[in-house]
């Protein structure tokens, strides 16, 4: 069985900005969530949520900056290679 499904709940770092690939609209919409580790502790994720079409439209014209949002989509790993 192959399943790849991930429901995130956050906030907005920054305001979505629309941009143009080809044809199709797309935007990163650059989350924060946070996770209880215990009493005191928390920690904070940083991601980066790649949204297409009129979807990323619609994120564009409604979601600003510290917006609570829940995003449900599937997980991809890119990798960088920093070169000296």
């Amino acid at each position: 069985m192959n399943l790849n499904v991930c429901i995130l709940g956050g906030r907005l770092c920054a305001d979505p900005e629309l941009k143009l690939h080809g044809e199709t609209h797309w935007t990163v919409l650059r989350l924060a969530v946070n996770t209880k580790l215990g009493k005191d502790k928390e920690e904070t994720l940083f991601l980066d949520c790649s949204v297409w079409g009129k979807q990323a439209e619609s994120c564009c014209q409604y979601l600003k900056k510290g917006r609570e949002v829940i995003i449900e989509g599937r997980l991809r790993e890119r990798k960088w290679q920093d070169k000296d």
